[in-house]
């Protein structure tokens, strides 16, 4: 699991190239959150990205069993 926290001088290139690296070094899940859109990108090898927001539960699925928080409370 790599979270990415994206900063206000990040580029949306910047942030795509780590994504990119990770997964293929074999990370299995890539949570990116947006402080400024109060989202978060789930980045998964192979599959499309999935975009929560604030009323949707974040899970850490097979990589982190047990987790799950609502994503607006990553922003409170």
């Amino acid at each position: 699991l790599v979270v990415e926290v994206v900063s206000p001088s990040d580029t949306f290139t910047e942030v795509s190239e780590k994504v990119d690296d990770w997964l293929r070094a074999g990370v299995r899940l890539v949570w990116v959150v947006d402080l400024q859109g109060r989202k978060v990108y789930i980045h998964r090898a192979g599959q499309p990205v999935r975009v929560l927001t604030e009323d949707e539960a974040l899970s850490g699925e097979d990589v982190l069993p047990g987790f799950e928080c609502r994503v607006g409370e990553i922003f409170e």
